[in-house]
């Protein structure tokens, strides 16, 4: 934890510190988002395969 200190100061201080943080936090959030969406696609088409299963059921009958 000191060496990550150390070396941030040597940067020059605190702001590089502020800005790695903010770039973390955007690539955690962009990376949670991708998968959301992924998610919900994937969601999205089974539902789907069930609606059309549903409907192809009720022609049937």
């Amino acid at each position: 934890m000191t060496g990550v200190s150390e070396r941030s100061q040597r940067r020059g201080g605190s702001k590089d510190e502020v800005f790695s943080e903010v770039d973390r936090t955007i690539s955690v959030l962009y990376c949670i988002a991708a998968y959301l969406i992924w998610y919900n696609r994937y969601k999205g088409m089974q539902s789907d395969n069930t609606n059309h299963r549903q409907r192809s059921l009720w022609q049937e009958i």
